[in-house]
């Protein structure tokens, strides 16, 4: 999650009793209430009306350090019936590259790449090589946006023939603002 996030939070009821009132939402952040403000920046109580039921959508801006965080919301309806929900998430505020793997590794031809991006990255390229350093196959613009993404590769070099047995390196290369990161790993092809 960006450091300075758009957190939006949507309570639907199906009685026909507004939701108006802000006391209605409650946001907790790392265990500490949120306040409602007058400034856009912080957190912000839009009731909304709708031809079946009743909603409220919350707009929250906090601005938040690196590291682990949680989010609990309790959220009552009109009549005073509670729900809530919780959601626990990481702040990295560097750009990289996390969890770079293929699966099914070893595989006997198609297999999917999977990486997550700390911040949307500009460009994000794959390439395969033998052990010796000889590149087999290249991917230009891979799915770059921020958290998990996936590529399904079809197990086959640049000029359509499927890979022999062995190991390959996989490299992947993301681009953002100047800056290049890369993640280094291993393919096994096994037929």
């Amino acid at each position: 999650v960006a450091r300075q996030p758009t957190i939006e939070i949507e309570v639907r009821d199906n009685s026909a009793l507004p939701l108006t009132d802000t006391s209605l939402v409650t946001v907790f952040l790392d265990g500490k209430r949120q306040v409602y403000g007058k400034e856009e920046a912080t957190l912000k109580f839009q009731p909304e009306s709708r031809t079946s039921g009743s909603g409220a959508r919350v707009v929250f801006r906090p601005v938040l350090n690196d590291g682990p965080h949680a989010l609990d919301v309790l959220a009552k309806d009109a009549t005073q019936n509670l729900s809530s929900a919780h959601l626990e998430f990481r702040v990295i505020s560097e750009f990289q590259i996390r969890d770079f793997l293929n699966f099914p590794n070893p595989t006997a031809g198609a297999t999917d790449f999977t990486y997550s991006l700390t911040q949307p990255a500009e460009t994000v390229s794959l390439a395969i090589y033998t052990l010796s350093g000889r590149k087999i196959f290249g991917q230009e613009e891979l799915p770059a946006g921020a958290g998990p993404n996936i590529f399904r590769w079809d197990g086959r070099d640049t000029d359509g023939d499927p890979l022999a047995n062995g190991v390959y390196l996989v490299k992947i290369t993301a681009h953002r603002a100047r800056k290049t990161i890369s993640a280094l790993g291993k393919l096994i092809v096994l037929r």
